[in-house]
């Protein structure tokens, strides 16, 4: 289980997260939501052992270093990638396993992704969705027990964003734990299990995505 515990961060005087808390199980797929500002990318960047909370804590399993470090993927919310290497020279960059391996993975990944033949190109002439697609890869490479995606649907067309969602399902059913933050909660509808949705760094809600999608309709009516 990847558990944060009673996360405080602030920047000066202003709180990005207040006594954040979140727990996320093999297998389960949890949507982050909340307006530019709430804290979800201050989350995300704490529970991937990027940032350090002000207080609170944050547990990988039994783990700690780099054994914790490498149980978790992130790809941020910018594209954390090279534009003058080829989309399989980045993929090897971010990978960890051994030669055979990595090949393996690579080749595994884009044709998930539907990517086989981009494999060459330079990543600086890829469109925005395949980047993203590429982005997504590139955090998968190690083989994480954990996923964690700031936006990874922003600015995606239609392929990008069904290969996206066919590959997050098909990993969750293998037992892979993601945490999606999105300003688009109905993309993750029939994904997610579970929501958590900030607001100025405070928990608003917390429960299924079920009775989240329930409540949502009920204020649009």
């Amino acid at each position: 289980m990847l558990l944060g515990r009673d996360l405080i961060k602030s920047y000066g005087s202003q709180f990005a997260l207040r006594q954040a808390n979140i727990e996320l199980t093999p297998g389960s797929v949890v949507m982050l939501l909340g307006r530019n500002g709430s804290g979800k990318s201050t989350l995300l960047n704490i529970l991937a052992l990027a940032q350090a909370p002000d207080s609170g804590s944050v547990m990988v399993d039994e783990l700690s270093g780099r054994a914790a470090r490498t149980a978790i993927g992130f790809a941020p919310q910018e594209i954390a990638l090279f534009e003058e290497l080829s989309v399989e020279e980045n993929l090897r960059c971010w990978c960890p396993l051994p030669a055979n391996a990595a090949r393996r993975r690579v080749d595994d990944l884009l044709e998930r992704l539907d990517m086989t033949a981009d494999r060459r190109k330079l990543l600086r002439n890829l469109s925005g969705g395949q980047k993203r697609r590429v982005n997504l890869a590139a955090a998968l490479m190690g083989e994480p027990r954990y996923l964690l995606l700031d936006e990874p649907l922003a600015g995606v067309d239609d392929d990008s964003e069904r290969r996206i969602l066919e590959l997050l399902a098909d990993y969750a059913r293998q037992g892979l734990g993601v945490l999606i933050s999105s300003h688009q909660p109905r993309l993750l509808r029939g994904l997610a299990d579970q929501a958590l949705v900030l607001e100025r760094g405070e928990t608003v809600f917390a429960g299924r995505a079920a009775d989240y999608f329930s409540g949502l309709m009920e204020r649009e009516l």
